[in-house]
């Protein structure tokens, strides 16, 4: 019986691993626990699968029983990996220190994301954004497209939490050091100056987390 309830959960956290992530989220846990937790569950239900089919396999020759166990341990969190792969930009978090840079945008404003028109990759960040302002109803989120046309912005406010605003930069040069070419470019500010910054790649769960943590301090 044991067997059977190991084997379920460990099918339903494989289809729903995404969702295990999101709830939990939901419950305030912090992004990387809420990332990491579905592939420890896989780990940990794999171990207790091998655990449950040890006396089954009593009869079978030490070193392939050894062998057996091992593989059933880890299959789970290896299908689980196949299925949602990690990718190197997912704990990523160190960004680069933002020094005596002016910029007109950043007042107002806890986070601003630094974007440009018909950016695939600007348009998928509203998904992390989103999450990020449910979490945190208080922090003051702000897209800011580089460019001088009101139509860039329509995209984008079909995308957003209506509590994300959105704006054209400024002054463009402003925009385009602060990111470097890079979009989109998210920077943390404080007292209307940046002070970090992540480009696309660099905006994993530990960044998340300390950008959550820098908001309480």
């Amino acid at each position: 019986m044991r067997k059977i309830i190991y084997i379920l959960l460990i099918l339903l956290n494989v289809i729903f691993l995404k969702q295990v992530q999101d709830f939990a989220l939901d419950l305030g846990l912090s992004w990387t626990f809420s990332f990491s937790l579905p592939y420890f569950l896989l780990l940990l239900f794999g171990i207790l699968l091998a655990m449950a089919l040890r006396p089954v396999m009593k009869r079978m020759p030490k070193a392939l029983r050894i062998l057996v166990l091992v593989v059933v341990a880890i299959l789970p969190f290896g299908a689980g990996f196949i299925l949602h792969p990690i990718y190197e930009g997912d704990y990523a978090g160190e960004g680069t220190e933002v020094k005596a840079q002016k910029f007109r945008n950043g007042k107002q404003a806890d986070l601003v994301v630094l974007t440009i028109s018909d950016c695939p990759f600007c348009r998928e960040s509203t998904q992390k954004i989103n999450r990020l302002v449910e979490r945190n109803p208080q922090m003051r989120i702000k897209y800011v497209v580089c460019s001088t046309n009101p139509e860039a912005t329509k995209e984008l406010r079909s995308l957003l939490d209506k509590r994300v605003k959105i704006e054209l930069v400024s002054e463009l040069n402003e925009g385009l050091a602060l990111s470097a070419g890079k979009f989109p470019t998210f920077v943390r500010i404080d007292n209307g100056k940046p002070v970090h910054k992540w480009h696309n790649m660099q905006l994993g769960v530990l960044a998340l987390d300390k950008i959550e943590s820098s908001l309480s301090k």
